[in-house]
């Protein structure tokens, strides 16, 4: 009799409890094998706490918090991998257990509506598809305690619900909305004023912000909530803001299985007046949509999860006020009811869990990327066949990093803010060329495109990697993960002092640095050029950067980069970088050879610049044939020997130098043919090499060939005696080391 009395007072419970218990369990089972990648880097954070490395991602280098970390959540994780090891199976167990624990504070909140009302309340939530795409990450535990925090709320615990607000908060930032709201309702319903939780929650924030300060370095993405910036570029986003995020979901949820839960919501409101729980959860829902609005941060959709217990909410009322209304068969009216509701659902659960047709493709863009298998093999193989220190740079840091335990570069930037500030100004190349990993994995198809850059096209790139391996997705065998290994020793930028050069659209080039030889020229290398910039005001245009290496009066060009840039999103009056790959022509004629950057909104439209010089010098090969004289020094510069030569075009001197020291200046060559008085018949100046190799670019102990050819057409029959001397640039003769002014280098006779 009692058992039947209890039964009477408990069936809703019991009927209840034994439909969900079932339910969620199936769902746990059909869910728990699957892995999101993103929910690897908590995994990574905590294994390394767990082993005594820190809270941080890369042990050894600058502790960053990657956007994708809860520090909270991955503490707990971090002290629980001290006694399990598999971190992915435990936190996907904490997961079920926060979504049931969340569903359990609901239907405690719900039960001033009525104990159907708050089942159905509780079992929207906990079969709802939002929260089981996320097993695995932070969100369903934040959820648990931003739920429980309500439910004390309502119990009037003010010290429990400032813990719990604190924990919440300490996990995701957002939750300090829902501080405000409780601490509103608090106010608004004259509830008397404790100052001891408002001290635990602050004291909480207070010390867990003081320790992130202490601990990590500033300059990461806010925690959850990256900047707009990166929607386009972050794995997982949905949109650029909250508005788009919504737009997204909207496009996912505009689906007929979805018009009865919305006309249940809808009929919920009927019933919001008397319900003041519900009014908290909708007020929760809204203002963490407004707050994402204001922070301007793109979303993902677990961003939306706050909705969802609103959302669960009217519909137990709206399910059980329309069930109410049927006079006849009331039972099986709710019945019918709640089927329509939740075989959608579980069917969509279903499917989800099982992509198997394309019918999937919408879902999925919501889903948080899964674990690929091509990174799980390359994961392990990283693991066992590279050194321990080695760098790898990468694309998706989850599962690879977690399993490789090597040292990741992020292609995202989401633990390497530099990184991160590259690719929101328009820069895919920068994080490579920047860092040099020692490997790097990319798939197939990122290796033809990603971002602004090609790997194919990179001859920098072919000329210091190689692949040595790859892994193939069964599924998906045309775009097989590569790994490629650098196969020479990191290149160091030697810088090229420069003075600030001025292009008229608001472009400074501030300084240039290469990792080739410019003295002397490097030839036939695949180099990388490095540009130091300042943008002076907004550059609307995508801009052609063009540098060629040139030799002096327009002669051969031997090396040539183009790269388009968007200039808009760079901020204004900061030293940023860029990286261009160029390639030197093999087999160059000795000579200057000016370094000049082109800019313009057009390959034919370009203001050219030079911004320095470089040089190919002569080789031993070039000194060959006779040569006469004894060494002379004329200053810093010393004569080694000269020939001359009589020819139909003129007198034909070969001179050939000798740099004591680096000239500081360039000096001209002056010829002179003198009659046996010492009468100047004939004379001339010339510049070594015509213009093309001046003597201020002359390297210490650099030997220097000339030619100089002195028209004696008008030259009287005779014999004649020839000189050679240095003038400075204003016109002063240099004096040999006996004090003379002109060297004596042979005799010509020139006969009618």
């Amino acid at each position: 009799m009692k058992l039947k009395t209890m039964f009477v007072r408990r069936q809703v419970e019991l009927i209840g409890s034994g439909t969900l218990l079932p339910v969620v369990l199936g769902l746990a089972v059909l869910f728990f094998p699957h892995h999101c990648d993103r929910s690897y880097i908590i995994y990574r954070y905590a294994f390394n706490l767990a082993n005594g490395f820190g809270l941080l991602y890369n042990p050894g280098q600058a502790p960053i918090l990657s956007e994708a970390v809860a520090p909270l959540y991955a503490l707990v994780l971090g002290i629980c991998a001290l006694f399990f090891s598999n971190l992915p199976a435990l936190s996907n167990v904490l997961s079920v257990i926060a979504i049931a624990t969340g569903g359990l504070m609901l239907y405690g909140l719900a039960q001033p509506a009525g104990k159907v009302t708050a089942m159905l309340a509780a079992g929207a939530y906990m079969t709802f598809p939002l929260l089981w795409i996320t097993l695995g990450l932070e969100t369903t535990t934040w959820m648990a305690l931003c739920l429980g925090a309500i439910w004390l709320h309502q119990h009037q615990r003010g010290a429990g619900v400032a813990a719990l607000l604190a924990l919440a908060t300490l996990m995701r930032l957002e939750a300090g909305i829902l501080a405000v709201i409780l601490l509103s309702d608090s106010l608004a319903s004259g509830r008397s004023f404790h100052f001891l939780p408002v001290c635990i929650y602050v004291g909480s924030i207070t010390l867990g912000g003081l320790w992130a300060l202490a601990a990590y370095q500033p300059g990461g993405q806010l925690l959850g909530l990256p900047p707009v910036q990166m929607a386009a570029i972050l794995p997982d986003s949905i949109g650029k803001d909250v508005w788009a995020g919504m737009a997204a979901l909207g496009r996912v949820f505009l689906s007929p299985i979805w018009l009865w839960p919305a006309l249940t919501c809808a009929w919920g409101l009927t019933r919001l007046k008397e319900q003041r729980w519900a009014i908290l959860l909708i007020g929760w829902g809204i203002f963490h949509i407004l707050s994402l609005a204001v922070l301007k941060a793109s979303v993902y959709a677990w961003s939306f999860v706050p909705l969802l217990p609103a959302l669960a909410a009217l519909s137990g009322m709206g399910i059980e006020d329309v069930s109410s209304h049927v006079r006849a068969h009331r039972h099986i009216a709710a019945g019918v009811a709640i089927a329509l509701y939740i075989i959608p659902v579980l069917f969509l659960d279903y499917r989800i869990a099982t992509p198997t047709s394309e019918q999937n493709l919408a879902w999925q863009t919501l889903s948080p990327a899964p674990v690929d298998d091509r990174y799980v093999q390359a994961g392990h193989w990283l693991h066992d066949h590279t050194p321990v220190d080695a760098q790898i740079g990468a694309t998706h840091i989850g599962v690879l990093g977690y399993l490789s335990h090597r040292q990741l570069l992020d292609y995202h930037g989401s633990i390497q803010p530099d990184i991160a500030e590259a690719l929101v100004r328009g820069d895919s190349q920068w994080w490579l060329a920047s860092t040099e990993p020692e490997y790097v994995v990319i798939t197939a198809t990122e290796f033809s495109s990603l971002g602004d850059y090609s790997f194919e096209q990179d001859t920098w790139f072919a000329s210091r990697y190689t692949e040595i391996t790859h892994f193939i997705d069964p599924a998906n065998e045309s775009d097989p993960l590569l790994v490629f290994q650098r196969t020479s020793s990191p290149t160091s930028l030697s810088e090229l002092l420069i003075n600030y050069v001025v292009y008229p659209n608001g472009l400074t080039v501030n300084g240039i640095a290469a990792d080739f030889s410019l003295f002397p020229l490097a030839s036939g290398c695949k180099g990388l050029v490095k540009l130091e910039w300042l943008v002076n005001q907004v550059v609307d245009e995508p801009q052609h950067i063009v540098i060629r290496i040139q030799a002096r009066g327009e002669g051969a060009v031997a090396g040539l980069s183009n790269r388009v840039m968007d200039f808009s999103a760079w901020p204004q009056r900061r030293l940023i970088t860029t990286y261009h790959p160029i390639e030197i022509a093999a087999g160059l004629p000795p000579g200057v050879y000016d370094i000049q950057i082109g800019i313009g909104p057009g390959a034919f439209d370009l203001d050219w610049q030079t911004v320095g010089q470089a040089k190919v010098p002569f080789q031993g090969a070039d000194l060959l044939g006779g040569i006469s004289g004894a060494k002379t020094e004329f200053g810093d510069i010393a004569l080694l020997g000269y020939r001359l030569a009589r020819t139909e075009h003129g007198l034909e001197l070969l001179l050939l130098w000798e740099a004591i020291h680096r000239p500081q200046a360039d000096y001209r060559v002056f010829v002179q043919v003198r009659d046996p008085m010492g009468i100047i018949i004939t004379q001339d100046e010339f510049e070594p090499h015509e213009g093309s190799y001046p003597t201020s670019i002359w390297s210490a102990g650099e030997q220097v060939p000339d030619v100089y050819i002195l028209d004696i057409s008008d030259v009287p029959s005779g014999s004649y005696q020839v000189y050679i001397g240095l003038l400075n640039p204003d016109n002063t003769r240099i004096i040999t080391l006996d004090d003379q002014d002109a060297l004596f280098v042979g005799q010509v006779d020139v006969n009618p």
